[in-house]
């Protein structure tokens, strides 16, 4: 996607938790597209209001093409942690 020849940037948009990349995907026939980031899930009223804030940005646009995603490193339960190994335990 950040190759030069394949995606051109227009627009970039920092939201709360989430971010809004557009631009012309040049492969193909060239078509607008708009990614959104989400991130950083927190409470049911944080998600509300991110998802909000991203239906009104969405309002706006003209662009149909829309790929929302979600932080494949986030971590939604204290069970995905046992894999992990901290710093201080691989020292020991």
């Amino acid at each position: 996607m950040w190759i030069k020849k394949s995606f051109q940037l227009t627009r970039f948009f920092n939201g709360c938790n989430f971010f809004i990349i557009e631009g012309i995907w040049k492969v193909g026939i060239g078509v607008q597209v708009t990614i959104v980031n989400v991130y950083c899930f927190g409470s049911l009223r944080e998600k509300r209001l991110i998802w909000e804030e991203i239906s009104e940005y969405r309002k706006n646009q003209i662009c149909k093409a829309w790929c929302v995603v979600e932080d494949i490193n986030s971590i939604r339960r204290q069970q995905e942690k046992k894999s992990l190994i901290s710093v201080s335990d691989y020292n020991k």
